[in-house]
């Protein structure tokens, strides 16, 4: 394990589990194993079969950045307190220099002078307590402090603070006359009651908890509710320092519980975070010493990956203590959840290696001996320390014994200096008796006595070395040594010292060594090398001893679908082999010699291609070898046939298995995996349908590069199915209809049948082989003016559309039926004859609306719009932004997702109906405003933390979340000019795979085909077990399933798409989830383009419809969801219109995720309307006044003239955004205007100059 994980249903709960080392590792009630820090435990779980005993070897944690320092959690209470009393704060001890933490919203600090750590070291070092009230010339108070920066060794204390002058009373009731209740209290004649219970606490006339009661009781009697007073606050906040001041002082002296770690940059800047939040109001109740501390420390190491971990503490108890976030509660949680607490007071038990710890049983802390060295060498530079694997503080610490080592702050580094006690043996042998350390003085010795827990790596140089000869090492008994090969250097490991060691070449007889090397590992490749000892696998090392005639096994786990294990060979004899492969272990093997033996392991990319048609079809007694349907290169070359393998997918007796080639015995359907040997994920799944006699087959054949995009359906024994593809087999006799999916702008000329003239959707038999032939010609509706305008109600326009084809004009008729009207808009009508009439009242402003005409004959798709401006409409107004985004994720995993963005360039009110609304409150909207106006002050976009930096609980208080159900009525939205919403529609079923099943049985498919049923009843089954059902071994599992009954559906030609389930349109779930980040996201494809008035009103009238807020995992998706948004509203842009159904079955996030980067690409070449690219996050922020300031001075530019106005105004607004940072430049939408009129008015400087010379020349002449 590693430290912090958790392993939930270790034993049964409430069993009495013991543990060696409860610090290390041990079972809670629940029944979870946790590991808390580097070490080794025996846990033993009882059982009425008798105990069990488990050895957990738990590693330390690492999230790859840097060790900064040591963090605490200290809790103070004494169980005859009031609830209120005692105090809870964190303590941060720097490893390093120069780390700095920052809160913008600090309340206070109090600066430590150099003095402070200058006593701080010389009355540890001679014993004195040095406690008093000379706190002055300590501390420095500062009201205005927002960060320190600390150096190696120095400390700063992080607690809540209410207003110091205010007493707990005195604050209590502050909160409560603060309290959205106070104002009913008031009204109902109660506000003097609580009043006067206030006055008897603060003059020690009543309990606290006595108080509580009337309180309650008081409310009870006025019918309110008792929760109301928790939202009331008063002036305090976050302090530094201030427990330092008050020890300084001699107050609170007493027993303090805690619990320390060392904590990574990474968990130092989320608990930086976690306290830039709006955190400078104090509640006893809702936000106090107890609530900041606890979440501060979950938010830095009590989570992963947004959940609770083996360090997350909860503040739980009974009565007042249920309510409240209290000192007792945090300190009962620190003893009941961290074995490896420590008490710092007298009679407890000693913080170990802290510092001086004095008579009241403070421990005052000094330089940290775990802090790295800045410098150090070696006297003899024949062996060294290999530093990546032994820490110097390591070595110090096991050296100092009963020694003290003190950081020197005056002279900021620590220099080492490390001499060896070694000798030399005739035979070659080296023996390293000990090691001498000078530490600034301070002279330590590690030898037998001292060691760290974990041994030493040294490290050496083979000096001359032979060509082609390995190296390795061996202790005194000739037993080799555990180690490394790097650059002709050899790192090897002593447990303890002394050492005698020898460098041995295998040339010299080494015997039962094994040495292993891997060649193109990849780090999503896990390749082990194993023996068997009492049935459990004991792993490998690079260089280990095996025994002669030992079995060593050889496996490889790929979680990529783009590597292979190519080779593998024993002192160059290839074992790549069936015969070395062992069916029971999954993996290859080999019988080790009596000699040195390498083990080569190569592994090598790979990729296929799919050669053969997704089906196949056969007759019974043909066979197929299925190798053929994909090809296979592996490292760039083409593989043989025997590196490809293959399995069944499903099992319904329709074909035997020989190896990789599949014999038809009766009618039927089987799905066969076809992939590399050794990776099946190199590889693709086909179905393979098997009919009784060739013979009875006819083969329907058509232009599969058709723009006509035919889809034909055959029926037999009275079931309607697709065919997949061209030269597919059908029954003779099979009746037929051909329909086609016409391109806008086509229309069909002819369509026949081996020469025989058919019709769309009308029935024909075959009996013999068909091929299908569909000729198209250009389509267009003539007469639809482009726009047209009309001013008041009642106001009309004739339209006279008619169609023409290629090669022929066909005039329609006014009247005539081809031609279908319709308009977007109420305040229009049109009828079938083309009249446009104004029959809504004109708004103020204008009104805008389309009318489409549209030829309707089954021969073509072809449509036109005319555009009609009512009134006085500034419709092309640019208001906001659109984007598209969707994100697809890695191979054999389910989930993906797309939706909306909009940004409004102005203040906005809309309408939408919504089943969920996650909007972001003024916390958020400040958090995003002060890192817009102050990004230095962040480590990143704080909107944008992962779940390795957060993850956190308490974010959730940055958003308030509305639910207003499916097909709701539209409920009010109010924008700021630059904030954005996010939409898309989700689903809220327990899983995607539930949702997936509900909605199969809410189709159309589900309800008329019973072997459909049958499928969905095998997927529930299958989700009811209890599986993992949403990772990527159900995915693979299901999968076949839904491949079945997608067959069923082009079979029959029923919708399984169309069945809904609990969910739908959700605003700002996107900001919400990557602000929390419990949503993994792989880069996302986004396309963004600037929508006017016109489109914005589209967008509106989307939000507002209550039939697009609802859900359904095929219809109804987070992608069709988004696309239906998209299209209409840029329903203006035919060039910008998506689809995002590469499967003909529904639109999905991968294939929107490839639309969408089609779009950008075709962008690139045609000069569309917006642009594209990747790794678009959405994020929320109004525009700040210095933003606000630069758009407005852009708009005002107007016209450019070759004028002073018109350059005053140019400069202007240059001058306002270049005065602006980086993530307000950003934040200018309408910059493209600036830099094109700075563009024009040089091109009219240009054309004057030339005019003006062109003048004197003609002068001069």
């Amino acid at each position: 394990m590693t430290a912090g994980d958790v392993i939930a249903d270790f034993a049964p709960a409430e069993t009495e589990c013991t543990s060696s080392d409860p610090s290390v590792a041990w079972v809670d009630q629940s029944g979870a194993l946790n590991a808390l820090k580097a070490g080794t435990a025996t846990v033993t779980v009882p059982s009425e079969e008798g105990a069990a005993e488990y050895t957990v070897t738990v590693e330390g944690y690492s999230d790859g950045t840097p060790v900064m320092g040591n963090l605490k959690i200290l809790a103070r209470y004494n169980d005859n307190m009031q609830f209120y009393d005692g105090h809870v704060y964190l303590l941060f001890t720097s490893y390093q220099d120069g780390v700095t933490i920052n809160v913008p919203d600090l309340y206070a600090g109090y600066e430590i002078s150099d003095t402070y750590y200058k006593d701080i070291n010389e009355d540890i070092a001679n014993g004195s307590n040095h406690t008093g009230k000379d706190a002055d010339k300590y501390f420095t108070f500062n009201k205005d402090m927002k960060s320190v920066t600390l150096d190696r060794g120095e400390i700063v204390t992080i607690g809540m603070y209410r207003d110091f002058d205010l007493s707990v009373p005195q604050a209590a009731l502050g909160s409560i006359k603060n309290s959205s209740l106070w104002t009913e209290l008031v009204k109902s004649g109660k506000s003097g009651i609580i009043e006067t219970i206030f006055r008897m606490l603060d003059t020690g006339e009543m309990k606290f908890d006595i108080a509580l009661e009337k309180i309650k009781a008081v409310l009870d009697e006025a019918g309110m509710d008792y929760t109301q007073l928790l939202d009331g606050v008063v002036d305090g906040g976050v302090c530094f320092n201030r427990e330092l001041y008050n020890q300084k002082l001699e107050w609170d002296q007493y027993e303090n519980v805690a619990y320390e770690m060392d904590i990574t940059e990474k968990q130092l800047n989320v608990m930086q975070m976690y306290l830039g939040g709006n955190l400078n109001k104090f509640s006893i109740l809702k936000n106090s010493c107890a609530t900041v501390a606890l979440r501060a420390w979950n938010a830095a190491v009590g989570t992963t990956d947004g959940e609770p971990n083996a360090y997350y503490l909860e503040s739980t108890g009974e009565g007042i203590f249920a309510l409240v976030d209290a000192p007792k509660t945090v300190r009962d949680g620190i003893v009941n959840r961290l074995p490896g607490y420590y008490l710092n007071n007298a009679e407890g038990v000693a913080e170990p290696d802290a510092g001086f710890q004095d008579d009241t049983g403070w421990v005052y802390v000094s330089a940290p001996e775990k802090v790295s060295p800045v410098a150090y060498h070696f006297a003899d530079g024949k062996f060294s320390f290999d530093g990546n694997k032994t820490k110097m503080a390591d070595l110090i610490n096991a050296a100092k014994g009963d020694q003290k080592v003190y950081y020197n702050k005056d002279e900021q580094a620590i220099d080492v200096t490390v001499n060896w006690s070694a000798e030399d043996d005739v035979d070659g042998k080296t023996t390293i008796n000990s090691i001498d350390f000078d530490v600034n003085g301070t002279k330590l010795t590690l030898g037998a006595d001292h060691a760290p827990e974990d041994g030493i790596w040294f490290t050496t140089q083979v000096t001359d070395p032979v060509e082609g000869q390995d190296y390795y090492v061996v202790d005194a008994n000739g037993k080799a040594l555990a180690s490394e090969y790097a650059d002709g250097t050899l790192s090897f490991h002593a447990p303890t010292l002394p050492v005698t060691f020898k460098i041995v070449g295998s040339s010299e007889g080494a015997q039962n060594l094994l040495k292993t090397v891997i060649k193109g590992a990849d780090s999503s490749i896990e390749t082990f090398v194993y023996t068997l000892e009492d049935k459990q696998r004991r792993k490998l090392a690079s260089l280990d001893e095996v025994e002669k005639g030992a079995k060593v096994y050889i496996e490889t786990r790929f979680d990529d679908d783009d590597h292979l294990l190519s080779d593998i060979t024993v002192n160059g004899e290839s074992i790549f082999n069936d015969a070395h492969y062992d069916d029971q272990e999954l993996a290859y093997f080999f019988i080790m010699p009596a000699k040195y033996t390498v083990l080569n392991i190569s592994l090598a990319t790979a990729e296929y291609e799919e050669i053969a048609k997704s089906i196949y079809q056969m007759a019974v007694g043909e066979s197929v070898d299925v190798t053929q349907f994909i090809k296979l290169m592996v490292g760039g070359v083409e593989a043989p046939a025997d590196q490809i393998e293959s399995n069944f997918w499903t099992t319904k007796g329709c074909l035997e298995k020989n190896g990789n080639v599949y014999t038809a015995v009766k009618e039927g359907s089987e799905l066969v995996r076809v992939s590399a040997v050794g990776n099946e994920r190199v590889g693709s799944v086909f179905a393979i349908q098997v009919f009784a006699d060739r013979d009875d087959m006819v083969k329907i054949t058509y232009d599969e590069e058709s723009e006509a995009n035919p889809t034909i359906l055959f029926r037999y024994d009275e079931r309607w199915r697709y065919t997949s593809f061209s030269d597919y087999l059908v029954p003779k006799g099979s009746e037929v209809q051909v329909t086609t999916d016409v391109p806008e702008g086509k229309a069909i000329l002819t369509m026949s049948a081996n020469d025989s003239t058919i019709w769309p959707n009308e029935s024909f038999h075959v009996n013999e082989d068909t091929n299908i032939d569909i000729k198209l010609a250009d389509a267009a509706i003539e007469n639809m003016p482009k726009e047209i305008k009309l001013s008041k109600k009642g106001d009309t326009y004739q339209l006279n559309a008619k169609s023409e084809y290629t090669g022929v004009y066909k005039l329609v008729p006014m009247y005539d039926s081809n031609i279908e009207y319709s308009s977007s808009d109420d305040i229009l009508s049109v009828d079938q004859n083309g009249l446009i009439t104004v029959v809504g009242e004109v708004p103020e402003d204008g009104a805008v609306a389309y009318i489409m005409a549209r030829d309707v004959s089954s021969a073509t798709n072809t449509s036109a719009n005319t555009r009609v401006v009512i009134g006085d409409y500034k419709g092309d107004k640019v208001v906001g932004r659109l984007t598209i985004h969707a994100r697809r994720i890695a191979q054999s995993e389910l989930m993906a997702h797309a939706s909306v963005t909009f940004t409004t360039y102005e203040d906005l009110d809309l309408d939408a109906s919504y089943y969920e609304y996650y909007r972001p409150n003024d916390k958020y909207n400040d958090l995003m405003l002060d890192y817009e106006e102050n990004p230095d002050k962040y480590p990143s976009d704080p909107a944008l933390y992962n779940m390795d930096e957060l993850g956190l609980e308490y974010r959730t208080s940055y958003f308030d979340v509305t639910k207003n159900g499916a097909y709701s009525d539209p409920a009010p939205i109010s924008l700021v000019a630059g904030e954005t919403i996010t939409v898309s529609n989700y689903g809220f079923d327990s899983t995607n795979m539930t949702a997936v099943c509900k909605a199969l049985k809410d189709s159309t498919l589900y309800k008329n085909s019973k072997e459909c049923q049958a499928l969905v009843y095998e997927m529930e089954q299958y989700i009811n077990s209890g599986e993992d059902y949403d990772g990527s071994t159900t995915f693979d599992a299901l999968a076949a399933t839904l491949m079945q009954i997608y067959q069923i559906s082009r079979q029959t030609g029923l919708n399984p798409a169309d069945g809904a389930s609990e969910g739908g349109l959700c605003i700002d779930r996107e900001l919400y989830n990557q602000f929390r980040r419990n949503d993994t996201q792989f880069p996302n494809n986004y396309y963004t383009v600037e929508i006017t008035a016109d489109e914005l009103a589209a967008l509106k009238a989307y939000l507002a419809n209550p039939n697009n807020n609802h859900y359904s995992f095929m219809a109804k998706n987070c992608s069709t969801g988004s696309v239906d948004m998209w299209n209409a509203v840029l329903s203006d842009k035919p060039e910008l219109q998506l689809k995002g159904n590469m499967t003909g079955v529904a639109t999905d996030p991968q294939s929107l995720y490839f639309d969408i980067g089609s779009l950008t690409e075709k962008d690139l070449t045609e000069d569309l309307p917006g642009h594209g690219g990747s790794d678009f996050y959405p994020r929320s922020v109004r525009y700040s006044e210095a933003v606000k300031d630069v758009i407005d001075k852009i708009n005002a530019i107007g016209t450019v003239e070759l004028t002073p106005e018109s350059k005053a105004k140019i400069d202007a607004a240059r001058d306002a955004f270049d005065h602006l940072n980086e993530v307000q430049q950003e934040r200018v939408w309408n910059v493209d205007k600036l830099i094109a009129a700075e563009e024009a008015y040089h091109e009219l400087e240009i054309a004057a100059d030339k005019a003006a010379y062109e003048a004197y020349q003609k002068e001069l002449v």
